[in-house]
């Protein structure tokens, strides 16, 4: 299962899973790319699901053929996400609240604020 979020700026936010024991467990990194940069983590047919994947027809020759009918209409839910991080806390996954930090997949921003476009065309 691979899941593709529009990450606006002509990107996908994009990680690929499998399932063990009834949980989807992660697959290499979570990642920021454009479209045609994604790179499938094995051969075969995937599943995949979310709004990243309208950008399906921008994507390497491969990774069109491996996926089939992917499910753009699907989000996330609060409860999925509570199913998930309960049973990473029963494996022992859990940690102290000031050790907890956002992972940013993009290491700058790369759009700029109306007023500091114009400071630039000024200058």
């Amino acid at each position: 299962m691979i899941a593709a979020l529009d990450a606006r700026m002509n990107e996908i936010y994009w990680r690929a899973y499998q399932l063990e024991n009834d949980v989807l467990v992660g697959l290499g990194d979570e990642m920021v790319c454009p479209p045609q940069a994604l790179t499938l983590p094995g051969s075969g047919d995937w599943c995949a699901a979310g709004k990243g994947w309208s950008y399906l027809a921008d994507m390497q020759a491969d990774v069109q053929q491996a996926i089939n009918n992917p499910l753009q209409d699907i989000y996330p839910t609060a409860g999925c996400m509570v199913q998930l991080a309960a049973a990473d806390f029963t494996a022992g996954k859990g940690i102290a609240p000031e050790e907890a930090h956002p992972v940013y997949l993009r290491d700058e921003v790369t759009w700029k604020k109306i007023d500091q476009q114009k400071k630039k065309s000024e200058q």
